[in-house]
């Protein structure tokens, strides 16, 4: 194993503080060295480096034990911004966020569908150029932009591998929207999104093995194990969509959709709703939230079909969540999404089938990160390359 070279142990102590100083909210030079392990030189030094850089401030005195009060130091976290891109099946959420996952302006609306995916990230691009315009920051204070996207992404590469609900295979989006907006972009699952954001900002913090699941025009999971996102191989890793809950029919697997989504996702489940004479076709996705929600206060009263309805989707779902407990082990399965926003009207009729099905069931939980989980997590993906740029470009 290679010895740390200077070079590289200052970038690595530089890192370790900053995450520190900024999950600590304020600390003082003392507690850091305490913390990291390192001599009070080597932290001045550092911290010397990351305040001239506009990364840390020093903000005021603490409490003292004993003898002079110790300096604060925290995170600035206005020293740059990132863009976030939530792309939906019907509706893009764009963002922009400070360094410290902040809001700081927002822009909902209709997904931008053109003939292909070149064209459709050159009016995406329009879409972020106005965000930033209308923010009143400077565009050369934005650092980078994370995309979230509902399909298989390589984010080493920027590649959408497949995106059903876009249309888009094989499609290099990162490449064509750095070259149009002039930026670096990181783009990712939006249900890996979700789960980073849950990770870093959620009820995850604490949880060292979770699944994220997303249900909504499409479904997926996130998976985190001991405290990192696993992507698997070939970024396959949560596509739970694709799970295999019943007999295939003949037509299964067409339209690139996998058997599950096509029986429980958002879409999928309206669709069958007005099929049966008992909702409008939706036109937008409050539309479809609200369809529904109708569903759910028609099962209440025992109507029929809504019934018969719910009981298949508790019945498929509570199927899926088990065989994802009995693979992975999670500490606990997140719902989220637009389903997942009915989740604590769902968990007990989930949790009693469940018990029928398996003597192993998960615990599961409401993501308090609701829909915005994707956005935020596009931000973190961001925000983390962002700042290790920043870090990279301190004198060695």
């Amino acid at each position: 194993m290679r010895s740390a070279t200077p070079q590289s142990a200052r970038i690595q102590n530089r890192r370790a503080m900053l995450e520190l100083i900024e999950r600590e909210g304020s600390i003082s030079r003392v507690a850091l060295a305490d913390f990291l392990g390192l001599s009070q030189p080597t932290v001045s030094e550092v911290v010397a480096e990351l305040v001239k850089a506009g990364l840390v401030l020093e903000v005021g005195l603490g409490s003292s034990r004993g003898g002079r009060r110790p300096v604060m130091l925290k995170f600035n976290d206005e020293v740059g911004y990132v863009v976030a891109i939530d792309l939906g099946g019907t509706q893009s959420r764009l963002a922009l966020f400070t360094l410290g996952g902040r809001q700081v302006a927002r822009d909902y609306g209709v997904l931008p569908r053109a003939e292909t995916p070149a064209k459709t990230v050159r009016l995406l691009g329009d879409q972020v150029r106005s965000l930033i315009s209308k923010s009143a920051v400077p565009y050369d204070r934005v650092y980078s932009v994370g995309v979230a996207v509902p399909g298989v992404a390589d984010p080493a590469t920027g590649e959408v591998k497949l995106a059903p609900a876009l249309g888009w295979q094989e499609a290099p989006v990162g490449s064509y929207l750095s070259e149009e907006l002039g930026l670096p972009v990181y783009i990712d699952n939006d249900v890996n999104a979700a789960a980073l954001a849950e990770l870093r900002f959620g009820a995850g913090r604490s949880i060292p093995t979770f699944v994220y699941v997303w249900i909504g025009t499409g479904v997926g999971a996130g998976l985190v194990i001991d405290g990192r996102l696993h992507r698997g191989f070939g970024n396959f890793a949560g596509e739970i969509g694709y799970l295999v809950v019943d007999t295939p029919s003949p037509l299964e697997g067409q339209e690139g959709f996998g058997q599950l989504e096509r029986r429980v996702a958002l879409s999928r489940i309206v669709e069958r709703m007005v099929a049966e004479g008992v909702a409008s076709p939706p036109a937008s996705e409050h539309e479809y939230r609200l369809a529904f929600e109708g569903l759910l206060a028609q099962a209440e009263h025992l109507e029929e079909p809504a019934t018969s309805i719910l009981n298949e989707l508790i019945e498929t779902l509570s199927r899926a969540l088990v065989n994802v407990m009995l693979v992975v082990a999670p500490n606990v399965i997140f719902l989220g999404g637009p389903i997942g926003s009915f989740a604590e009207r769902l968990i007990p009729l989930l949790e009693q089938r469940m018990h029928g099905l398996s003597p192993i069931v998960p615990v599961l939980r409401v993501s308090g990160l609701a829909e915005e989980a994707g956005l935020i997590g596009a931000a973190a993906l961001a925000s983390t390359q962002a700042k290790e740029l920043l870090l990279r470009r301190l004198a060695t």
